[in-house]
């Protein structure tokens, strides 16, 4: 049993990465007033098991903390990808500016408790990445002071002391870092006196955006259109529209290209609400919202899934569904978004799409489009590594600026980052299939997370002892300054001078500060979950970059 526990090799190794993982998985479910710090156990644990002696393969633990690393920065940057640049663009400028400004502020708080306490650098940058509860900036931070030390990681095996500093900084931080986002919280909710119900109406009030769809019932008045078919008509002006629907003399169709206008009909018209005075203005006017339009029994609309990559990044009016069998698309949903299917809409692969037209030309379009769900289920590997290897070939590349000794690099974990966030926007319009189910990226993230905190709690446990003995005690109340001072001033700016909605708020500072956990207690604690993960989704990804090249930058600097 003794060699079972406190032997040497591959198998022991994984063995001992198995057990630390699944304790810590185990622990996060145990829940203290609604709090937990999810995996973050799978560290605490690692370190416990490494303090008491039980050991694994330093060359090991060294490649499963790089590989650990590189699949969980990859596998977010791909699924955030698409909501965070339509995010960006709602949101315009303002949750970027204010999750850079947290970033900064708490990297100056860190700057100045590291000059007043004269602690070195290396524990200060494990105090702040702690404090923030950002993995990937304690990864980064580990790799560019080895990197900058000895020129190669491998050293790492050979200096666990260093390591260990780092380490212990992160795990002394990170006890407070979990809570504060979700202190600061409760905190801005007392000195506001938010009313959350006021907080919620105000919300889903401004967040009538005048790009949602609506389905518009329009009477041909307009002499221009008469004798000319809707598509063409449609088809000059530059909006989103899809036709669903003509009635003419109580009878009901689906339009084609043979399809002319005459005086009277009534056009059923999918559109945006920005668009519906130019629609009036198309047709003549809004028909009668009394009159009941019949539907379409011999033609119901039909949900087929896009599954084939021959027809990823193509635009319907390049499919030319409607000429070729008669079907209409009307409407696109991707990612729980429904899109107005004007002929200018991308499909992508995972997309489905609504269809209306004869059984026939149903089949045909589901032949082309795919509409197979299994096909979907198996996971698409090929851009994921050709992804992780091009993000690595550019974290290579070295940058050279003036008065730093060494070139600066993006790195294993920024270098991928960037990749999978241009993949998984761009891919679809380069014809690059990067759709994987959520499963799957959970799968990969969780994974990648759990090996890379179990690997630095097994490196790096042997000196926690002692680096806690040591002063390291003090890491806890540095941490706590720097978890809690940027978060509330931030908080008491946003609300105070930029009066943002208070779910906006909570946010904001769980996704600056890469906090899952406490979007999720705020999530459970106010019972609107929409509102609060979109400005989530919005800054999670310029935050966990900001925070991994903030890592790099003040290692480097100390090095000058």
């Amino acid at each position: 049993m003794h060699e079972f526990l406190f032997g040497s090799g591959t198998g022991h190794s994984f063995m001992l990465l198995s057990v630390v993982i699944g304790l810590g998985l185990l622990l996060g479910r145990v829940k203290i007033c609604k709090i937990s710090l999810g995996a973050g156990w799978i560290l605490f644990i690692g370190i416990l098991l490494s303090a008491l002696g039980m050991k694994a393969d330093p060359s090991l633990l060294h490649f499963m903390k790089e590989f650990g690393l590189i699949l969980f920065v990859f596998s977010i940057g791909l699924q955030v990808g698409p909501g965070f640049f339509s995010s960006f663009r709602k949101n315009g400028m303002k949750m970027t500016l204010f999750s850079i400004g947290l970033v900064l502020l708490t990297v100056l708080t860190a700057i100045l408790i590291g000059m007043v306490s004269g602690e070195e650098m290396p524990a200060m940058v494990g105090v702040m990445t702690g404090a923030v509860t950002s993995v990937p900036g304690l990864g980064t931070a580990q790799q560019t002071f080895f990197d900058l030390s000895f020129g190669t990681f491998l050293s790492e095996t050979d200096v666990s002391g260093v390591a260990s500093s780092i380490v212990s900084g992160f795990a002394m931080a990170y006890l407070i870092g979990g809570l504060g986002v979700m202190l600061i919280i409760m905190l801005l909710e007392k000195m506001f006196k938010v009313d959350i119900n006021s907080e919620k109406a105000a919300l889903e009030l401004s967040m009538q955006s005048e790009e949602d769809s609506i389905e518009l019932s329009l009477q041909v008045r307009n002499p221009a259109v008469i004798g000319k078919n809707p598509f063409e008509v449609l088809r000059k002006f530059d909006g989103s529209f899809a036709l669903e629907k003509l009635i003419r003399g109580g009878e009901v169709s689906t339009p084609d290209s043979n399809t002319v206008l005459q005086m009277g009909d009534t056009v059923v018209v999918m559109t945006q609400i920005m668009h519906i005075n130019t629609v009036k203005t198309i047709f003549g006017s809004l028909a009668d919202s009394s009159e009941k339009i019949p539907a379409l029994n011999d033609m119901p609309a039909t949900k087929i899934v896009v599954s084939s990559s021959s027809v990823e990044g193509e635009k319907l009016k390049d499919l030319k569904l409607r000429e070729k069998y008669g079907v209409t698309i009307t409407t696109v949903y991707r990612a729980n978004v429904e899109i107005v299917a004007n002929r200018n809409v991308a499909l992508q692969v995972g997309d489905t799409v609504l269809a209306v037209g004869p059984a026939d030309g149903i089949k045909e379009v589901a032949a082309r489009l795919g509409n197979s769900k299994g096909k979907l289920e198996k996971p698409n590997l090929l851009p994921i590594f050709f992804g992780i290897a091009l993000g690595l070939f550019i974290g290579y590349i070295p940058f050279k600026f003036s008065g730093m000794t060494h070139p600066y690099r993006l790195g294993i974990a920024a270098g991928p980052f960037i990749v999978a966030l241009v993949l998984g926007y761009f891919g679809p319009k380069w014809k690059i299939t990067t759709y994987n189910t959520h499963s799957a990226y959970l799968m990969l993230r969780e994974l990648g997370l759990a090996l890379l905190l179990a690997s630095i709690g097994l490196a790096a446990g042997e000196g926690f002892p002692d680096a806690v003995m040591s002063g390291g005690w003090k890491w806890l109340l540095y941490g706590a300054i720097i978890s809690l001072v940027p978060a509330l001033v931030l908080g008491i700016v946003a609300r105070l001078f930029f009066k943002m909605n208070f779910y906006t708020i909570c946010g904001l500072l769980s996704g600056a500060t890469n906090n899952p956990q406490a979007m999720s207690f705020a999530q459970s604690r106010y019972g609107t979950f929409g509102y609060i993960s979109e400005s989530y989704t919005a800054v999670f990804p310029v935050a966990m970059f900001l925070w991994i090249i903030s890592s790099q930058l003040l290692m480097m600097f100390w090095f000058i």
